[in-house]
């Protein structure tokens, strides 16, 4: 690798000098029996055994073997920018710049040195300037004074505990009581491979266009595998423009400081219904009364399908409001619209929402989890707190975005409603029984028997008890509410007669009832 110009216009130490050059160069000193230059992506020196990891002088405290500490977001900059003499360029001064791209913060760090390079090794250098601090992972290891060969700038393989391996690069040496203390880094060799693509002309005119939104559709709705059977939501992603190719969700719980959650580089179908969806009240067959239209923009399109698609599972979801279903048919109206016909309504317990809908009510595809959808688990203790989630696109700073704001109630964890209420009234203690639905994944076919998991900690019930057809009313007084372990109770003749209902109708909501969120969605009825 040429040097191509240095200037040194003062009386400096040659170790200032050497510094500069490695920080460009991408080489490491040590200093031993004589002064050695390594450069940087040299192959692994020796592999060391998870068992000889964390050695510890007698009577020590055992220390962790192989702690990972990660490089804090506040300490890795969002742009490096290197300051050279272009020596393209009549050797003026030239500065190219490296952006993380994906970052919570608007900080840049300015190098400057007194070297000449060509645009494309500047820009190589900037870019694995940066590169080598935002994934830099620290670790303390202590070894046996077997290993006292080792110096630093060498690079070793380190085992985890799992068997997984590390690549670490050595930093620093001190010795103690018989054992060797190193400072290492892990040590990407593909660090060091960069493009350097950059400009080498003036354009005549540059167009830019502004940057695309992040998208976000914030669900709290019932799980949608049974990998997810936890407390979270469910975040949908689009683009704003077809130029958006990468984005990254942050969040917070006090919307000041944010986290990044994670990274996301697909889309889903997310819009608004132009159409109000009707009422449903069929059951569990095919709507073909009702349609739904929606609007998704140009960016995305929606599909048809087949009712064996549509059965087996393979076709996406929708969301309409709080209702999920399922299309046969998606028929393209105008660019980004599209009719919905041939609907199975109220999948994954949402049937109560299949009546009731209203104008312009959120739509979003529920594809299956990576596909533009992302499950965002979360502790017990954060449902019902205030959440703030940021779609920041690529290149976008984390102040200019507006948070989304959701509390979540816990919906992956809420049980569906019961079915099939019934009143036996052979005897004078009335016997209400009904069916359990579960969140899980069931077995209907095959040649094993019908499995319908339970899903919860214990099977429980609570049956509220109405004196009138107003069950179905929020404020309506409860008579009484009845608890059950199984899906039956008994309503006794003393009970009815203290509650006044006698051996009329019996007006009641079942729920069934989850030790993590309570009670369930209710079956409303009266028999």
């Amino acid at each position: 690798q040429p040097v191509r110009a240095l200037v040194i216009s003062q009386v400096s130490s040659a170790r200032s000098v050497l510094d500069m050059l490695a920080s460009c160069y991408f080489f490491d000193i040590v200093l031993s029996d004589k002064l050695y230059f390594r450069a940087r992506g040299g192959a692994s020196a020796i592999t060391l055994a998870y068992a000889d990891l964390g050695v510890v002088a007698g009577g020590g405290e055992m220390p962790d073997p192989l702690p990972l500490i990660q490089a804090a977001e506040l300490e890795v900059p969002a742009q490096v920018a290197l300051t050279y003499n272009n020596t393209e360029s009549d050797y003026q001064t030239d500065t190219q710049y490296s952006d993380r791209l994906l970052s919570g913060q608007e900080s840049t760090s300015n190098v400057q040195v007194p070297m000449g390079f060509t645009s494309t090794e500047a820009k190589q250098i900037v870019d694995k300037m940066l590169a080598d601090q935002a994934w830099r992972l620290r670790t303390t290891i202590a070894l046996a004074l077997q290993y006292t060969a080792l110096e630093p700038a060498d690079v070793i393989t380190a085992t985890g505990d799992n068997g997984s391996t590390y690549r670490l690069r050595l930093l620093k040496r001190t010795e103690a009581d018989g054992v060797l203390t190193y400072e290492a880094v892990i040590d990407d060799a593909t660090v060091l491979t960069q493009a350097g693509t950059t400009s080498t002309g003036i354009a005549a005119q540059t167009t830019v266009s502004a940057l695309p939104n992040t998208t976000l559709e914030l669900l709290d709705i019932p799980m949608l595998d049974d990998s997810e059977d936890l407390p979270g939501i469910y975040v949908a992603v689009t683009g704003g423009t077809a130029e958006w190719t990468l984005g990254a969700l942050y969040e917070s719980v006090d919307g000041t400081t944010y986290v990044l959650n994670t990274t996301i580089t697909d889309q889903a179908a997310i819009g608004t219904c132009t159409t109000t969806l009707g009422d449903w009240t069929g059951g569990n067959i095919f709507d073909d009364v009702n349609t739904v239209t929606v609007s998704v923009g140009t960016i995305q399109t929606l599909s048809s399908y087949s009712r064996d698609t549509v059965l087996t599972g393979a076709a996406p979801g929708y969301i309409v409001g709080s209702e999920i279903v399922y299309a046969l048919n998606a028929t393209l109206v105008s660019a980004g619209v599209y009719t919905l016909s041939g609907l199975l309504r109220g999948r994954r317990g949402t049937d109560w929402a299949s009546t009731g809908h209203v104008a312009s009510e959120r739509f979003a595809e529920l594809l299956s989890t990576g596909d533009g959808i992302r499950f965002i688990p979360l502790d017990a203790v954060d449902l019902g707190s205030l959440r703030y989630y940021k779609g920041v696109s690529a290149g976008q700073l984390l102040s200019a975005v507006t948070a989304e704001t959701i509390t979540p109630a816990g919906v992956t964890l809420k049980p569906f409603a019961p079915v099939n209420a019934r009143v036996n009234r052979d005897a004078a203690d009335h016997v209400i029984t009904w069916q359990r639905r579960t969140r899980l994944s069931t077995r209907l076919t095959g040649s094993l028997p019908i499995y319908a998991p339970l899903g919860e900690a214990s099977e429980a019930y609570e049956i509220d008890i109405f004196a009138s057809s107003g069950a179905a009313t929020a404020g309506t007084p409860v008579l009484r509410t009845i608890t059950a372990t199984a899906q039956t109770c008994t309503y006794t003749s003393a009970q009815r007669t203290t509650d006044g209902t006698g051996s009329t109708v019996v007006y009641m909501r079942v729920y069934q009832m989850s030790a993590s969120v309570g009670r369930g969605y209710p079956l409303t009825t009266s028999n």
